[in-house]
């Protein structure tokens, strides 16, 4: 299948919205417009018809993560999808920011996973993605634990700092930079933008924080990054209060100690990530067995 791959734009929009994709209430429709206009995305055409897409966004100058991938449901099973990664690759082993190239799917979607030894890429880290649901929410509300001792952080110099000690303390394998994008490493030059974004509380040598996100629902996207994390009473109750004041559901990014450690799994409705990529430049990121 001969295709032709370009970058969208608002001219497209119709001929997507009519590529049958089988996904429900696609949030790409919703923002289609706005993905053309402020991100990277790109389609595969076959005799001038899209018949598949996919997009790029990057982080911190240096970290590009493939995604919003959609194939033609006629048009499944006949590489599109591949053909499209590697054109996105290619594309972007020419920008010199570049460090590292990879994306993020869940481990039940054998397609996504798949296109990863056509890439040369490597399973980086395996994430169990969470949902605090009620249950979860009562446990940790029923119990007794002062919350006032943990105190706010609010310099961006100190988070900075603090963000990278607790990676090389904690050996985490990925950092969890937002919602969905998950990345390989924590990156060394994070922009102040994104560290005023995130509240930061610390007590006894531990921090946790708190990121509001709108992805379909509201969320703050916790983050913290040793085993123990489930021993934190104090923590769970901060950021529950938190999150009920401002309506917004708990996620949080596991490793997989941390999910072997989760005394109840009913408290959370988790979803078996890969983190798939590429180490380029002088990035060296060791591969893990995600079976």
């Amino acid at each position: 299948m001969d295709l032709h791959m370009r970058r969208l734009g608002l001219g497209d929009a119709e001929q997507f919205r009519q590529m049958e994709t089988g996904i429900e209430n696609d949030y790409v429709v919703r923002i289609f417009d706005k993905l053309v206009q402020e991100d990277l995305l790109y389609g595969a055409f076959y005799e001038n018809e899209l018949i598949g897409i996919a997009g790029i966004t990057v982080y911190e100058i240096q970290y590009a993560i493939l995604g919003r991938l959609r194939t033609r449901v006629h048009d499944r099973g006949k590489g599109v999808a591949r053909k499209l990664f590697r054109f996105l690759v290619s594309q972007l082993r020419q920008n010199p920011h570049i460090k590292w190239i990879g994306y993020a799917t869940e481990e039940s979607n054998i397609p996504a996973n798949s296109i990863a030894s056509h890439l040369s890429m490597d399973c980086i880290a395996k994430i169990y993605s969470s949902k605090l649901n009620r249950t979860g929410s009562g446990h940790f509300a029923s119990l007794d634990s002062d919350t006032d001792d943990w105190q706010e952080i609010k310099g961006c110099k100190e988070k900075k700092l603090l963000f990278k000690q607790a990676m090389e303390e904690s050996g985490m394998n990925f950092f969890p930079y937002a919602v969905y994008y998950p990345l390989p490493a924590y990156p060394e030059d994070i922009s102040d933008d994104y560290l005023s974004g995130c509240r930061m509380w610390a007590r006894n040598g531990r921090f946790f924080c708190l990121m509001p996100e709108e992805k379909g629902e509201s969320y703050f996207h916790l983050k913290y990054f040793w085993n123990d994390i489930f021993e934190q009473t104090g923590l769970w109750k901060k950021a529950i209060r938190l999150a009920e004041r401002e309506d917004r559901v708990i996620w949080f990014d596991m490793s997989e100690s941390m999910f072997r450690s989760l005394p109840e799994k009913q408290w959370f409705e988790t979803t078996a990530w890969h983190l798939i990529g590429e180490p380029l430049k002088e990035e060296k990121i060791d591969e893990v067995d995600c079976v």
